[in-house]
């Protein structure tokens, strides 16, 4: 490691983006990127791990974008392990996650190509009509845009909409990587970077906090990464809106990208702990334990990370992927003592 980005790292300096592409390379020692990315962590959160006890829920699999990226998606409701939840049937889900004490609901799920804008503002309304205590976290941007069009309205409008249903907060999905020559590989149709931070800025200024991801270890090269996090760095500084940075790991398994090699559990935690160096305006940076692991995300810790995500009951995107995780999620107080190992302090979002 440079003296220069060194003396940046120890006076709690801003990094510039060739620093950030430095730390990512393979010749700095990722433990002493981590020893940093920990110590910025704790001053940013006091030694506080961020979780929920929350639920997933991916109302169909049925999506017209055939992202290459994407192993969940089918392209029919008549194309085999296809599926699409009723609304009764999602009502029902909400209510007994509820019931279990789950606090948030985190909804995504792709482009169906029948379904009308009402059917997206449904899920929301009657889920919050059931369950108004329950925060619901829905729709990423590539939804959102999908809505505005179908409805031949603003983004604005959509979003307005979306609030007096009841929504609280928009996900960080459907990022993936910005820079173009990527995107057009891994996912050629779905909305640009500039569309989808523009979605994110509008959030912001109607006061609904949003976050933000990248889908890391395919085709992207290091400089192409640090740009993305350099253009979510932008608008944070814009507009403060963003609430957590989900670095998420690629798993080629079922996708037609099946050829690469996952990448590996160093790359992993260098790149959390470069995004928690390198977002110091986020207030947080998930270990997404799904497509990390259990392991590594208790690793993670150790390396900048400051949000567990949660109990994640019935998450199916990254499953279909290969993601060898827990499907029927993770108990809150296995979640808690993870946190506790690493001597930091579990705090319910």
């Amino acid at each position: 490691m440079s003296k220069k980005i060194l003396t940046k790292l120890e006076q709690e300096s801003t990094l510039s983006e060739s620093d950030a592409i430095a730390l990512l390379s393979e010749e700095v020692a990722p433990h002493a990127i981590g020893i940093a990315a920990a110590k910025r962590s704790h001053r940013i959160n006091n030694g506080r791990i961020y979780y929920a006890r929350n639920a997933h829920l991916n109302p169909t699999n049925v999506c017209s974008l055939a992202c290459p990226l994407c192993a969940y998606r089918k392209s029919s409701l008549g194309e085999l392990g296809s599926y699409e939840l009723s609304i009764d049937s999602i009502v029902t889900y909400a209510t007994l996650a509820k019931e279990v004490g789950i606090n948030e609901l985190h909804i995504t799920g792709g482009i169906p190509p029948e379904k009308p804008a009402s059917w997206f503002y449904d899920i929301v309304r009657e889920i919050h009509k059931a369950a108004p205590r329950l925060r619901i976290k829905a729709w990423t941007a590539v939804e959102i845009d999908h809505i505005a069009k179908l409805e031949k309205c603003s983004v604005e409008e959509v979003l307005e909409k979306m609030m007096e249903a009841g929504l609280n907060e928009l996900p960080g999905g459907g990022a993936e990587i910005f820079a173009p020559r990527v995107r057009e590989e891994i996912a050629p149709r779905k909305i640009d970077s500039h569309r989808w931070l523009e979605i994110h800025r509008l959030a912001h200024k109607m006061n609904l906090p949003t976050n933000a991801s990248v889908l890391f270890g395919h085709l992207e090269t290091p400089k192409e990464l640090v740009s993305h996090m350099a253009s979510i760095r932008r608008l944070q500084d814009e507009t403060d809106g963003f609430k957590s940075f989900i670095p998420l790991v690629f798993h080629p398994k079922n996708t037609k990208l099946e050829h690469l090699k996952k990448t590996s559990v160093t790359n992993t935690l260098r790149t959390i702990a470069v995004a928690r160096l390198f977002l110091h305006n986020i207030p947080r940076i998930k270990a997404y334990w799904v497509t990390l692991t259990l392991p590594v995300a208790e690793i993670a810790l150790h390396y900048g990370a400051d949000d567990l995500e949660g109990t994640i009951m019935q998450e199916q995107i990254h499953l279909a992927a290969g993601a060898n995780s827990t499907a029927g999620g993770i108990s809150e107080d296995a979640l808690k003592r993870m946190i506790v190992r690493a001597k930091r302090i579990p705090t319910l979002r």
